[in-house]
């Protein structure tokens, strides 16, 4: 299997002012699955400064035109069951290589509860207690929380993860960072209907509510309401909710609470299997490697229903994935500006996850297993429990 791109010099418009383009030609094959079979073929450039374009495929070939510069170049196709995915990076000049090449691999099934929005960067003044996190059940059937996994992913800050070997390949498990936490319950004690989702706060309170000094900014957010809380027992300086149900703590591994960091850090829902016993998963799943300062929980990948790739800020602006092809086939961000990708740090913007579809007043949201698609980049004002009455 092989994806192609050649490239030719391609004016836009008459317009002198306007950057000239370049037309890239993909081609895509794939050799688990037939392209006619496929729903849809898309091919997303994503630029270095956070910019997308996409298009369609059309018998395998998709034409992207594209200003000179570096390029992520994703493509996404799915059938009635599975994705499939593949990526190349390239450089766009007036000069270019001849062709590129990626395989399209078969990811795996559509998930059925999703991340549907993410808000960790906090707000001016150092104010990052107000995060929360919403799952969304994406199926036609009732699923159970019970059991299921919330954690952040061990990131590089901006480099290459520690958890890397020599030549930057991930290894086959996320190592959990902070504190990793899951829904209490037997099996089926907390149900979720289709097109339903519950919040998790980090603390649930009214944040909006709160005292402000002379120099700080009002939170955007009120988690008095939440359906869920993160609350760590063992943390002199985290506050409980009575009224909201607490997650249960499956390992901590640093900080008093909850903390992605604030300028970007993948997440996972993961569910262990039904024979599985949380308690030893946990004691034979606690890795220390050579060369690692501790030890992290580490969940193998086969076990993640859902992630989400959010890249950390870095002047550089390096991309560094830390979550598997697989599992996250693209990366999304956080951006403290809606024209550019920058520092994200106490902007106050959440990620969320697009709507596909509206049918009969239910809504379904993207899941293509590639977060350069399926989230709205950059980040936006977080709304708990948001509806939609159309697609994206």
């Amino acid at each position: 299997m092989a994806l192609a791109a050649a490239f030719t010099v391609f004016t836009a418009c008459d317009d002198e002012k306007e950057a000239q383009k370049y037309q890239v030609t993909v081609k895509v094959s794939c050799e688990e699955a037939d392209l006619s079979s496929m729903n849809s073929i898309k091919a997303t450039a994503l630029s270095e400064t956070g910019k997308t374009t996409s298009v369609s495929a059309d018998n395998g070939l998709a034409v992207l035109k594209l200003v000179a510069g570096s390029y992520t170049i994703s493509v996404v196709g799915s059938d009635d069951v599975f994705n499939y995915v593949g990526s190349v990076q390239c450089v766009v000049t007036n000069s270019n290589i001849d062709s590129l090449s990626v395989s399209l691999v078969k990811t795996k099934p559509y998930g059925s509860i999703v991340f549907k929005e993410v808000y960790s960067t906090g707000v001016s003044d150092f104010y990052w207690t107000d995060g929360f996190y919403e799952l969304f059940n994406n199926s036609d059937e009732v699923q159970y929380l019970d059991g299921i996994i919330l954690g952040i992913v061990q990131c590089g800050y901006g480099s290459v993860s520690s958890w890397a070997d020599e030549a930057g390949n991930l290894p086959s498990y996320y190592p959990m960072g902070s504190h990793t936490v899951y829904f209490p319950g037997s099996g089926n004690e907390y149900p979720i209907n289709p097109g339903q989702s519950v919040v998790i706060a980090t603390r649930a309170i009214n944040h909006s509510a709160r005292e402000l000094g002379e120099t700080d900014v009002e939170s955007p957010v009120d988690m008095s309401n939440a359906d869920w809380e993160i609350y760590i027992p063992s943390s002199t300086q985290d506050t409980d909710n009575p009224d909201v149900p607490n997650l249960e703590v499956a390992y901590s591994q640093f900080g008093f609470d909850f903390m992605p960091a604030v300028a970007g850090q993948a997440l996972i829902i993961a569910r262990l299997p039904k024979d599985s016993v949380m308690e030893d998963f946990i004691a034979n799943n606690a890795l220390k490697p050579e060369g690692q300062y501790r030890a992290a929980l580490c969940i193998p990948n086969e076990y993640v229903i859902d992630a989400v790739d959010i890249i950390y800020y870095n002047e550089d602006q390096m991309i560094n994935k830390t979550i598997l092809e697989t599992d996250d086939a693209g990366y999304t961000y956080y951006s403290g500006s809606d024209d550019e990708w920058t520092s994200p740090m106490y902007c106050g913007k959440s990620l969320r996850r697009k709507c596909s579809s509206v049918k009969n007043g239910r809504f379904y949201l993207q899941d293509t297993n590639n977060s350069s698609n399926d989230f709205i980049l950059g980040g936006q004002t977080p709304v708990a429990h948001r509806s939609f009455t159309s697609a994206d």
